[in-house]
This record gives structure tokens, sequence and C-alpha cells, in this order.
């Protein structure tokens, strides 16, 4: 895309699905460059000679340098390379290799992962921990390709379950795509891997009487009398069980009888309401009600 760049237009840039450049028409090879997270970046674009292949210097992110001095910036260096100096002898930027390991502590500690439910957030460091660091952690993430993930997903199945596999897919995928979108890596090998179980649309759903049912043969059941409590309340609510392993008691308004699960733990990103039931208030009411903290003891990965 060329066109006649302003400071304004440089500002009003929007990032799209992939990267993409928009070349000034003033210098040429001066571009800005817009990563799908948003970041932008005035780049230089060049041959050391003619017949030489393209290459490309990153200048400074547009957010520290002006429009105006990023052009004064691109004519030097086009200038040495035109004398056969500067960019034309010097190594050009390389991606950092990083490991694998590296890049998931990176991607751990980024907004990006801090935007997934805590359950989720959860769930992948485990993952990362039990399969992905000890067979493909110590390589350098560059460098890892289709086959080493396909061959991980394979180890996956051996010693666990399809269901564990295609997870570790997917949040080894997320990975490499946060990687991709900050040009650590050039493409993200897990994408497009097939995974093993195929999707099904869950349109069972138990009836009233099934719920009466199992609610009542629970005090029967040799379990933690926290478990059961929290059990009965999935039941009865019939939401996710990290919203009701990890509900609060200050998110119950008892006189308007609605639990409100904040956006953060909430899957779709904003407050969800929930009635409380008679039945809930009853279960509620039974663990001596607090205005504030935890309304279990118990471990969310104890519900599954």
């Amino acid at each position: 895309m060329n066109k006649i760049l302003t400071q304004k237009t440089v500002e009003r840039l929007e990032p799209a699905d992939r990267y993409y450049r928009v070349s000034d028409t003033v210098i040429p090879g001066l571009c800005v460059k817009v990563l799908p997270s948003g970041s932008q970046y005035y780049t230089l674009r060049f041959r050391r000679k003619k017949g030489d292949h393209m290459r490309e210097y990153t200048l400074a992110p547009t957010a520290v340098l002006s429009l105006k001095d990023a052009r004064d910036l691109a004519r030097g260096k086009l200038a040495e390379i035109w004398k056969g100096e500067g960019l034309a002898v010097e190594p050009v930027y390389e991606v950092p290799r990083l490991t694998l390991n590296e890049l998931l502590d990176e991607y751990i500690g980024s907004p990006d992962f801090a935007d997934n439910a805590s359950g989720t957030q959860s769930s992948k460091i485990t993952h990362y921990k039990r399969f992905v660091r000890p067979r493909l952690g110590k390589m350098a993430a560059s460098d890892i390709r289709r086959r080493d993930i396909v061959g991980m997903v394979d180890h996956i199945r051996k010693v666990s379950t399809d269901s564990q596999a295609d997870m570790c897919l997917a949040f080894t995928s997320a990975a490499f795509s946060y990687a991709e979108n900050r040009e650590l890596i050039i493409r993200n090998p897990a994408r497009g891997i097939k995974k093993i179980i195929k999707s099904n649309i869950r349109e069972r759903v138990l009836e009233a009487h099934e719920i009466k049912k199992i609610v009542a043969g629970l005090a029967d059941v040799k379990m933690k009398a926290s478990i059961k409590t929290a059990i009965k309340l999935l039941l009865l609510t019939g939401q996710r069980r990290q919203e009701v392993g990890g509900m609060m008691w200050e998110e119950f308004d008892f006189d308007k009888k609605i639990w409100t699960i904040p956006k953060e733990r909430s899957k779709s990103k904003r407050d969800h309401l929930v009635p409380v039931t008679p039945e809930v208030f009853k279960t509620l009411s039974a663990l001596s009600p607090r205005t504030s903290g935890r309304v279990l003891d118990v471990n969310i990965n104890g519900l599954s």
C-alpha cells in the first residue's frame, strides 16, 4: 500500500488480522509496519546492491519518532547505503532466537495471557509444564517445525488422552501466535494441525427430575462436603465450574436475589447476572454467608 504519509495518517492506522506495511511516497523504502497487536514501527526496505534480495531495517516505533524525524533518519541511511557504508555492510536486525521456554515465560507475563480467564491461565501453565517444556522447551522457538508439534501431540496421546492432546495443541498454538504477531518467529508452526477429537455440539441437557435425583443422591456419596456443595450449585445454577468454584460472597445481592459473575471471571468478558433461586439461596444459607471472601473452600480442578 503506497500513500503520501502525514503524521495524522500514521496515527490513524488500525491493526488488521495480519501485519501490513504502508509505504511512503516521499522517501523510497520508508514504511510504517503495523502489527496485529497494534504496535507500529518505521522501517526501511532496501537492497544492498542490484539483484540483492530485499532487506528490512527497523528504524523506531512510531510512538517515539515523528514522521519528519523518520524521513530524515531514512534519508541518512539511504545515503550511507549509496556510498557502500552503514547498512550496506552492517548486519541487519535478526529476530531474537528465544528458546520455547523463554517464549512461554514471555507469553505468560504478557497482557495477552492475562486476558484469559483465570481457569484457562492455570490450565495453560499446567500443560506447558507437563507436556510442552520437557519435550520442546530447550529448542529455539524459530526452529520448531510442524513435525515437532505433531510429535508432541502423538506423545501426549500415548501417555494421556486425546482430549489433553487437543488442549495442549490449542495452548501451544496460542503461544506461537503471540510470537508471530511480534515477529519473534516467521510463522506459527502449530497453525493448521487438525484436532484429534471433532467438536460436537452438546444438545443433551439434564431434565429437572434428573437434577433432583442427582442432588438427592449426593447425601449418600462419600466425598468432602465442600465438593458436594459445589456440585449442587453447579447443577442448580447451570454455570461453569470455574465460575462456581471461584464465587465470592460480595458477588451476591440477596435482596435482589442476583449473583453477579464479574467480567474478570466470566468467559464472555462481561458481567453475567444469574438468578438466585430458592434452592440456591437455601444451599448458600447453610454455609453461614459473610460479606466478603470465597464461598467455597474447594479446588476448582476438583470439580472436573
